[in-house]
């Protein structure tokens, strides 16, 4: 190789590498900007319909909040308000402001998604209680005890699973409860590792929604939109269902089609009162947060429709009230809260069995209140 060869050779290497360390301090530059986005509170008031896509930066804004008490929900769609609520007008947003009325100070999170089980809201839980959350609330979902459907198999989303890695428990829980093998699980710990030390890969998908207001990531939308340049935009399924204020209106349970009886029924008929299988299993494990955690922990029982249920015979009330009994005693013997509210909202603000509207949230966080702020006192029920 003759002199000029090497020349280029060496000019070559160091332009790559010139280039190696642009592409890396811009790189650091996004992660600080996405690291202070993160520290804006208030970007996002809840999950946004069935994704998790803001649980890392609600978990990074109770680590912020030092001046009040952190209050984190926890639940299903109802908690999470799809469809029946804006983010504004969900029950940890209500039940904000109800405590701001009465200048109670606290800061509430919605950590509820829909499809959320059990296995969901002890991972989301703990991770919470270790990022700062003085009170966990949990909606008790009569419902969510039951077998039909993927509740039988999947006790919470797979990814969830890492947020309980430090738990004592860890290895029952994987193997007895999410039957998770370890190489799935090294998958999922891999991946979020990544999200942990790399910002811009934790939010991604939070950042396409501060830019345009969706969830879809960047590429995604911009493929849609080249789809869908010229057209007009089809109505979807949901957008047929009207929206949080057109469904704030009295008895709209009542126009719900047959078949959702019949699998509303047959959802309720496979719950199992039985302390040894997997969703009390999971329910006993979270009931052992106040101990293992600086957490205090409350759980309520939902409202149910009490006229729609008694119209299209669902369940017995005998049973609910058996598994009030049974869910009471178990947190009772944990020294955690319990409080029934089965009816704390007009049936008239359902709009099935047992979501509410607008102003069913609005009348729940007004009976919540008290005991939430019980909890935090401290106090005795």
């Amino acid at each position: 190789m003759d002199l000029r060869e090497k020349l280029l050779a060496r000019f070559k290497l160091v332009r790559l590498g010139r280039v190696a360390v642009v592409v890396f301090l811009l790189l650091i530059l996004l992660d600080i900007g996405i690291r202070h986005v993160e520290s804006i509170p208030g970007l996002m008031l809840r999950n946004e319909g069935q994704t998790h896509i803001a649980i890392p930066y609600m978990f990074r804004q109770m680590e912020l909040t030092r001046d009040r008490p952190v209050i984190a929900f926890f639940g299903a769609s109802v908690m999470q308000g799809v469809l029946n609520n804006t983010p504004e007008t969900t029950i940890p947003m209500q039940v904000q402001r109800t405590l701001d009325e009465h200048e109670v100070a606290a800061r509430c999170f919605n950590m509820a998604a829909i499809g959320n089980n059990l296995g969901d809201n002890l991972a989301l839980a703990y991770e919470a209680s270790k990022r700062g959350a003085d009170l966990l609330v949990f909606n008790l979902h009569y419902k969510l005890f039951s077998n039909k459907g993927s509740l039988n198999f999947m006790v919470c989303h797979r990814n969830t699973i890492f947020y309980l890695r430090r738990h004592p428990d860890f290895l029952h829980i994987r193997t007895q409860i999410a039957m998770m093998p370890r190489r799935e699980f090294l998958d999922i710990r891999l991946e979020k590792g990544m999200e942990n030390v790399w910002a811009f890969y934790r939010e991604r998908r939070l950042i396409a929604y501060c830019l345009t207001g969706d969830i879809e990531p960047l590429p995604a939308q911009m493929r849609k939109w080249i789809i869908q340049a010229g057209k007009t935009k089809p109505q979807t399924a949901l957008d047929l269902l009207g929206t949080p204020e057109e469904r704030n209106v009295n008895n709209l349970w009542q126009q719900q089609p047959e078949h959702y009886h019949q699998s509303n029924t047959e959802a309720y008929k496979q719950i199992t009162l039985d302390l040894e299988n997997r969703h009390f299993q999971t329910l006993q494990l979270i009931n052992e947060l106040s101990a293992i955690t600086d957490a205090k922990v409350l759980f309520y029982l939902t409202p149910h429709n009490r006229v729609g249920n008694n119209t299209h015979q669902y369940f017995a009330w005998e049973d609910l009230a058996e598994f009030a009994t049974m869910t009471r005693e178990m947190a009772e013997a944990h020294g955690n809260y319990w409080f029934d509210m089965t009816d704390a909202v007009d049936s008239r603000h359902f709009t099935d069995c047992d979501h509410i509207n607008i102003n069913g949230a609005a009348q729940l966080a007004q009976a919540l209140a008290e005991p939430i702020t019980q909890a935090l006192a401290g106090e005795q029920q």
